[in-house]
């Protein structure tokens, strides 16, 4: 109902801006209360049966995703990245925060390396866009929004596939590479706050309040072996 709201009033709005209304009523019509859905992180086996999924069923969603995965994009970022975002000789790519419209640079690790360096970006105009509907880098005109819901659109095939409900989503797949991240840079010494510190440009949260909150909140959603806390043998 909120989103049908929205829509109308963008129309009512223009239709105001053209002089064909007085006003936009909807505007009085008040949104309804909801509780928003939070993304799920996935566990490392639901990432791996996807992973051989769409290797087979769809590779260009797959390398969509992990791109997201590595990077810390957001999904909108991913859809919008163009060719001449992407610079394989410095390791970098070039994004506009969808959040703040800052722009921000992404350091390209060896994993995102393989992947750019795979789809051959080299042979494609600066201005086309990395991933479109044809499968190869290209025009595409639509909407930053409309790119970003074509792949959440699309993901849906493998929701239905694996029986996921609507808590999960390509977000759901960035939220455990963060945590991951994290637990590796505990093991190898760092300190709590150290590791967070760290992250910090990597995942471009706005604050490191911000990013304890994130991880605590994820790091619960994951389910932990619980054995050796019941004693009772039943």
């Amino acid at each position: 109902i909120n989103n049908y709201r929205t829509a109308i009033s963008s129309v009512i709005t223009q239709m105001v801006n053209d002089g064909y209304m007085e006003a936009n009523f909807v505007l009085d019509i008040p949104r309804l209360q909801t509780t928003p859905i939070k993304n799920h992180p996935f566990t490392e086996l639901q990432i791996k049966d996807i992973q051989k999924y769409l290797e087979k069923e769809d590779p260009l969603l797959l390398d969509y995703i992990r791109v997201l995965a590595y990077s810390f994009l957001r999904n909108s970022e991913v859809a919008t990245l163009k060719v001449g975002d992407i610079d394989l000789r410095y390791k970098q790519i070039t994004a506009s925060d969808t959040k703040t419209k800052a722009i921000d640079k992404i350091y390209i690790i060896e994993p995102l390396q393989r992947i750019f360096e795979r789809l051959q970006l080299d042979k494609y105009d600066k201005d086309h866009y990395i991933f479109t509907p044809q499968g190869v880098p290209g025009e595409w005109t639509s909407t930053d929004r409309s790119k970003r819901d074509y792949f959440s659109k699309r993901f849906r095939k493998v929701k239905d596939k694996f029986g996921f409900g609507d808590e999960y989503g390509i977000y759901s797949f960035r939220h455990p590479f963060a945590v991951h991240v994290l637990e590796t840079l505990m093991k190898r010494g760092l300190s709590y706050a150290e590791a967070v510190n760290k992250m910090l440009p990597i995942t471009r949260h706005e604050s490191v309040q911000a990013l304890e909150n994130y991880l605590r909140e994820k790091k619960n959603m994951l389910p932990k072996d619980y054995t050796l806390d019941i004693t009772i043998d039943f």
